[in-house]
């Protein structure tokens, strides 16, 4: 089975651009994605630990210590992880060596025929330490061209926690200033009832809660619709520790929609069990809706979303614990077609990919593999919550 490669970006890309007001810095904008900057990440890291002789090291928080409402770290040191045990390391939760970092979201610009474009980007710095000193820090050791950046809008929308409809057919900047309006905590966000979705986005997300019986397994039927709020600008779900979430992925386009959803940064297929599945999309039909009911493990069986907790029979779910009061849950949205002839009319050229799996009735948990095409990003939901 083929990994979806899905082409996301919606700026279209010239050579350079600078970050904020680091004028004299340029990066190569094609596929700064998170991958790539955890690529990057990760070689560095093997440069050191040659030089500086170890293969085991604990990975430290990863958070936005400028925006505490962004809480995707444990998202990113997932990735980190993986990376690092793909390159021969050991990760551990106590080392001799450790590595953390964080992540903010700020203001890009890029020069196109001429003219200063702007558009959000995410910095990742990192350090390694050891007994708590740090032996390299890639503000202070790296070239500013080979600092880790993402400007990929998907990953930059779930570092963020973003809400945001983006528009294919709008100037690219419009898009991005509205991405860091969100970033900024301007509402953007309009909510009907229990229902709430970024302002005139046919995509939106209804939260539900249920009280988990020890030894009992939630059913679909346990579930209640729970209003949100806005605080700071920003959709936020009172929940107590002993409930299990939902989310109802609701989907009102006329397309069907590749959904990718992230909870505290971290995949809907990140504790996946079954070794066909190498994406973390879930087609959602148009004009319907449905229920996630859990972490996927296999194609009939999920884990809860239990709050303040991940998977408990997971290794590396020690090593993911945040210990922030507040997190959060971000839900991207872009086009998917099977035909040539049902792409959508708006849906840019060159950038379409295959990917394998639609999400079945949510109460039975059956998930059904397919491929589809992938268009961009074209809404991006979170909501923050309690732990």
């Amino acid at each position: 089975m083929r990994r979806c490669a899905v082409v996301v970006a919606i700026l279209s890309c010239s050579p350079w651009f600078t970050v904020g007001a680091r004028a004299q810095g340029r990066f190569d904008l094609e596929n700064n994605t998170l991958s790539r900057a955890i690529d990057s990440i990760v070689e560095n890291v093997v440069k050191l630990g040659k030089k500086e002789h170890f293969t085991e090291l604990a990975v430290g928080l990863f958070n936005d210590n400028v925006n505490p409402n962004n809480t995707a770290g444990s998202g990113l040191k997932k990735a980190l992880i993986d990376g690092l045990r793909k390159a021969g390391f050991k990760v551990v939760g106590r080392a001799g060596v450790t590595i953390k970092g964080e992540y903010s979201i700020l203001e890009g610009h890029k020069t196109v025929e001429g003219t200063d474009q702007v558009f959000a980007v995410a910095r990742i710095s990192f350090q390694l330490l050891r007994q708590g000193q740090a032996f390299f820090d890639s503000e202070r050791d790296l070239a500013l061209a080979n600092r880790p950046y993402v400007s990929n809008p998907e990953d930059v929308s779930r570092l963020g926690g973003l809400n945001a409809t983006i528009d294919p057919t709008r100037p690219a900047s419009e898009n991005a200033r509205r991405m860091i309006r969100g970033e900024d905590g301007t509402p953007e966000i309009e909510i009907k009832g229990t229902v709430f979705r970024p302002r005139g986005s046919p995509y939106a997300l209804e939260m539900l809660v249920a009280k988990r019986v020890p030894q009992k397994t939630p059913k679909s039927e346990d579930y209640k619709p729970r209003e949100v709020t806005l605080r700071d600008g920003r959709p936020f779900l009172r929940v107590s520790p002993g409930e299990v979430i939902a989310i109802k992925i609701i989907n009102q386009s006329d397309y069907d929609a590749a959904v990718k959803t992230f909870i505290d940064g971290l995949s809907l297929f990140a504790f996946c069990e079954d070794k066909q599945i190498t994406t973390d999309f879930v087609i959602q039909n148009k004009l319907t809706q449905s229920l996630c009911l859990g972490w996927f493990r296999t194609r009939d069986k999920a884990d809860a979303f239990q709050v303040a907790e991940l998977p408990s029979d997971d290794s590396d779910a020690p090593l993911l614990k945040n210990p922030s009061e507040i997190g959060s849950i971000t839900v991207a949205f872009a086009a998917a077609w099977e035909k040539d002839e049902d792409r959508p009319r708006d849906e840019p050229s060159g950038r379409a990919a295959s990917l394998e799996i639609r999400q079945g009735p949510a109460v039975d948990v059956d998930y059904t593999l397919v491929k589809r095409h992938i268009g961009v990003i074209r809404s991006s939901i979170t909501i923050r919550y309690d732990r």
